[in-house]
């Protein structure tokens, strides 16, 4: 686990959560910057398991995939990652929660802020989708950044955007750049534009 910021005073805590076979290096220089330093930010290792889609390697996934679809994925594996979450903020005393993650990490916090009785203040999906669960015609209010490729080769743009659709989200800021299944500078100000309005 990735820690910065954790000894000044800050505004809030960000949990971000990294994408299939990183870990939490992955996202230091895109959070290691001035912009960041009044944020507590917790960047936590997703557990070593044996995913589907790329021959049961074993590599560091919130959760298995057997497709790109993303068909077929496990709720227990979603339910086993959030007690990682619940961790985290029960180990910090934070007034303010963010959440957020890239591509698999987006979806977890999706999945996260959809089902947690714990109070999150925003979410941030980079590159991600809602899992296909049941969530019981839930309603949310929580405010939402959504960003996604139009070129994404790993996550459809119109798979991830039609995910949405099984949540009546009311405060969902969707955005879409020129790009694939990565991250551009613009988004840095995405982020920090949507922070100060929390």
């Amino acid at each position: 686990m990735l820690q910065l910021n954790k000894e000044s005073h800050t505004k809030a805590l960000i949990i971000w959560l990294h994408g299939l076979g990183a870990d939490s290096n992955d996202f230091f220089p895109f959070f290691n910057i001035k912009e960041f330093k009044n944020y507590h930010i917790v960047i936590p290792n997703a557990p070593l398991r044996p995913v589907s889609l790329n021959q049961n390697m074993l590599m560091r996934a919130w959760f298995d995939m057997k497709n790109l679809t993303l068909e077929h994925l496990n709720e227990s594996d979603f339910i086993d990652s959030s007690q990682i979450i619940d961790k985290i903020i029960n180990n910090f005393n934070h007034d303010k929660v963010i959440i957020g993650g890239f591509s698999q990490g987006a979806a977890l916090s999706l999945y996260y802020g959809a089902t947690s009785n714990n109070k999150i203040n925003g979410i941030v999906c980079f590159s991600g989708f809602l899992p296909n669960f049941s969530y019981a015609h839930k309603n949310m209010d929580t405010p939402i950044l959504k960003i996604h490729g139009t070129h994404d080769e790993i996550i459809d743009i119109k798979v991830s955007q039609q995910s949405m659709s099984q949540i009546n989200f009311s405060n969902l800021n969707s955005k879409s750049y020129n790009m694939g299944h990565n991250v551009v500078n613009e988004q840095i100000s995405d982020f920090l534009e949507f922070l100060e309005k929390l």
